[in-house]
């Protein structure tokens, strides 16, 4: 029996290994995994319109059907019938699903008009100043966000959303400059630039 004991505990340091190594492999792929930029929907929820929905409540309402009528002929849940039979003020904003932005509409205008000015005034903005920017900007407004804080950087999920929403704001890559903008760049022609008003 004591000869058994040793080779019982050598298979236990060697599972031990075993399994540090595997949480290792495991901790490693799950870290390199990042979520999908093209997210595309698996599911049927929300697959019906906002006009669907409102000729629903207009049919329970003006026409006398029943919810559960109603919910099997425009093809909407039941509960949401409910709901919106409830609250009609609700019936002007199109469903939704999903996260609520980080930034109004109105708001993510201001920061596109912001970058094209800097744009425009020869300072362009990189993809990290850009998110260290947004950061800021949420920070000192209270806004709710889920960018990191230990990073102090809005998220590429957010940048690449940005970037798509504004196709007038553009990733590109610095131009050197040439030989004929180095060699006019002298003192005559700054104090000839700076002298005419």
């Amino acid at each position: 029996m004591s000869k058994k004991t040793p080779v019982l505990i050598a298979n236990k340091q060697v599972l031990q290994t075993a399994a540090k190594s595997i949480d290792i492999v495991v901790t490693r792929v799950l870290s390199s995994v990042d979520m999908p930029r093209n997210y595309s929907r698996k599911t049927g929820i929300l697959s019906y319109s906002a006009e669907d929905l409102q000729n629903a409540i207009r049919a329970i309402k003006n026409d006398g059907k029943k919810i559960r009528e109603a919910a099997r002929t425009f093809n909407i849940p039941e509960s949401t019938l409910r709901k919106y039979k409830s609250r009609p003020e609700d019936l002007h904003q199109s469903p939704r699903l999903g996260r609520q932005p980080v930034f109004t509409k109105e708001t993510e205008n201001e920061l596109r008009e912001y970058i094209l000015i800097l744009a425009k005034l020869l300072f362009g903005l990189t993809p990290k100043r850009l998110k260290r920017l947004v950061f800021r900007y949420v920070e000192a407004n209270n806004i709710r966000h889920n960018f990191n804080r230990e990073k102090g950087l809005a998220g590429k999920d957010w940048l690449y959303g940005f970037l798509k929403r504004t196709p007038e704001i553009t990733r590109r890559q610095p131009e050197g400059t040439s030989l004929n903008r180095i060699a006019s760049f002298n003192k005559e022609t700054l104090q000839t630039f700076y002298s005419n008003d």
